[in-house]
């Protein structure tokens, strides 16, 4: 069936549901899925991919993502936190990525700055993800953070990250939510690549659910 899910599809939607959960984490405290981010992070650097697998790193790159799909869309675990605000980021940024679609002008932008970072930082994408330094990824979020401002805030309709009052003025955590939303933008495009559309979520959530739980126990 047409919107029955590959493994492809609910990686990439997986990226998405991962990148919605930190922004409401980030959004909430300043706390958040460090490694995920990084995860979701490193995922923009790769930007001549083999595979679907490879943007993410396979099931372990987005294993906050399988664990929130099969959550929201099955009701098994705890429910993510802000569930409905974690709904609204995930359609929100997909959203974005139709509209990024439409313009071959953010495009350029986006693919000339992500091949500069791509660049900067290839270390990070050969170093353990847990052992490099955090100023490095600091360094990188707050870059993706700029490239976002000059590429996708620049497309309607904007996202709309609401927060702690006082909380997202904080650099450090604006630059996080924002490599977030662009990992999750990023995601969603090569979602609708694959076939992926919104309206399929209405006759495949069970089946995207069962295929993220699959993927976790397969380890790929």
């Amino acid at each position: 069936m047409l919107f029955y899910p590959t493994q492809d599809k609910v990686l990439a939607f997986s990226a998405i549901a991962q990148t919605g959960k930190i922004v409401t984490q980030l959004a909430a405290e300043p706390k958040h899925k460090e490694i995920a981010l990084r995860a979701s992070a490193r995922s923009l650097l790769e930007i001549k991919p083999k595979s679907i697998e490879q943007v993410f790193g396979g099931s372990r790159g987005v294993k906050l993502g399988l664990e929130t799909v099969g959550s929201i869309f099955q009701g098994r675990g705890t429910p993510p936190l802000n569930a409905k605000e974690l709904i609204r980021y995930m359609m929100s940024m997909d959203q974005l990525a139709d509209r990024l679609a439409q313009s071959s002008t953010t495009r350029f932008v986006i693919e000339k700055g992500v091949s500069e970072l791509a660049i900067s930082f290839v270390t990070l994408l050969e170093a353990d993800i847990e052992q490099a330094e955090q100023s490095e990824y600091d360094d990188l979020y707050a870059r993706i953070g700029t490239l976002y401002q000059k590429s996708l805030s620049q497309l309607t309709p904007k996202i709309i990250v609401r927060g702690a009052e006082g909380h997202l003025q904080d650099e450090r955590s604006v630059a996080r939510v924002r490599t977030a939303l662009f990992a999750g933008v990023r995601a969603a495009y090569l979602w609708h690549q694959q076939g992926g559309r919104r309206w399929h979520l209405l006759f495949a959530r069970k089946a995207y659910a069962d295929t993220a739980r699959a993927i976790q126990s397969d380890r790929l």
